[in-house]
């Protein structure tokens, strides 16, 4: 009888496989050991696979993946933070956890090899239990990857750990740049989405001397300004999701240093200069943008003057419209960027920007 694929994979890639499923489903290595006799040996024997876990899990399944998950660090989520007292004897081996909130009044325990917390407001009522001070130094001494939903920060951030990246979602305007100028001098990946108009009576200029990657999501209409004015001489990499703004010019100014961009269409204003540095380009605009960028980019080689790769995403056109960007494409050449590749046009992008490659911050 002939062997099934899954049946001659070697022990290290079922092994992989399993960690990958734990990482999306925690119970999945309880599943899988109940398949057959064989992947219930794998699961067993694989301890990164039990690293995965709810807080909220009864106390005997909690032991057994205490147990098998040893010596790894945890991943761990807490949907109520006062649970964590339920897991302090294991608090020293949490390295990223999930959790609604961080308040002041939760069960005293120092977390000392965390290093990415993820305080994701699911509910609303809680929005006003997270506020940025919680977050501290003393508490959490290693932190440096945080993503935090709708906060507001109390009238002092000084005790926020040296972050080196920081993933902010936010409704207003209700002191958020706050907690970006208090990691400031540490930060090398920023993101900010903000879900709606942000209306601020005194614009924020903060410098951030270490930032390589920053990103921009713009999740409404024209309406509402943007509060942010960011000095980055370092930057390398930037993103821009704008939701449909035709101001005219990006979100972000200081972006000479730049080398790799993803817009939603092509700048070329005066006020956003040539894009000098820019050698990847990727553009997710409507046909008639496509039309525009490409034609631009075309006739005046001092625009993104270092190109070497630029992509289209089809995302925000027909199916008419992607067949004829197709054959314009096959037909295209460039006159003058000897080195630059031809440019390309797809449902996803082909290079990514990793923040890793760009910060040198590893991502869990």
């Amino acid at each position: 009888m002939s062997m099934t694929l899954v049946a001659r994979m070697p022990f290290e890639i079922l092994a992989l496989i399993f960690e990958n499923c734990a990482k999306i489903d925690w119970t999945a290595p309880l599943r899988l050991g109940g398949v057959c006799q064989s992947w219930r040996q794998v699961v067993h024997y694989t301890p990164r696979a039990w690293r995965f876990m709810d807080v909220e899990a009864r106390r005997k399944c909690r032991k057994l993946y205490f147990d098998r998950s040893r010596p790894y660090t945890l991943y761990i989520s807490v949907k109520d933070p006062y649970n964590i007292g339920n897991i302090k004897d294991e608090a020293h081996r949490i390295q990223y956890m999930t959790t609604p909130y961080v308040d002041e009044d939760m069960p005293a325990c120092t977390l000392p090899a965390l290093t990415t917390l993820r305080c994701i407001d699911t509910h609303s009522i809680w929005a006003e239990r997270l506020n940025a001070d919680h977050i501290t130094n003393l508490r959490f001494p290693n932190l440096r990857h945080l993503e935090i939903h709708y906060t507001h920060a109390a009238p002092s951030c000084d005790n926020l750990p040296p972050l080196r990246s920081l993933q902010i979602v936010v409704r207003d305007h209700i002191g958020w740049p706050d907690v970006i100028t208090a990691c400031s001098a540490s930060l090398v990946s920023l993101q900010v989405t903000c879900m709606g108009p942000v209306y601020y009576s005194v614009e924020s200029y903060i410098e951030l001397p270490r930032l390589h990657h920053l990103q921009f999501v713009k999740e409404w209409g024209k309406d509402g300004g943007w509060p942010l004015t960011l000095r980055t001489p370092g930057l390398r990499v930037y993103i821009e999701d704008d939701g449909g703004n035709y101001f005219g010019q990006t979100l972000h100014e200081d972006i000479l240093p730049v080398t790799h961009m993803r817009l939603q269409r092509l700048y070329t204003t005066p006020s956003t200069g040539s894009f000098p540095n820019v050698s990847v380009l990727q553009l997710e605009p409507s046909f008639f943008g496509f039309c525009c960028a490409l034609n631009e980019l075309q006739e005046d080689p001092s625009l993104c003057s270092s190109l070497r790769c630029l992509e289209f995403h089809s995302r925000f056109m027909d199916e008419d419209e992607i067949d004829e960007a197709h054959q314009m494409l096959e037909r295209f050449e460039w006159k003058s960027r000897t080195n630059a590749a031809l440019p390309t046009i797809n449902d996803h992008w082909i290079t990514e920007f990793p923040v890793e490659e760009f910060t040198e911050v590893r991502f869990i």
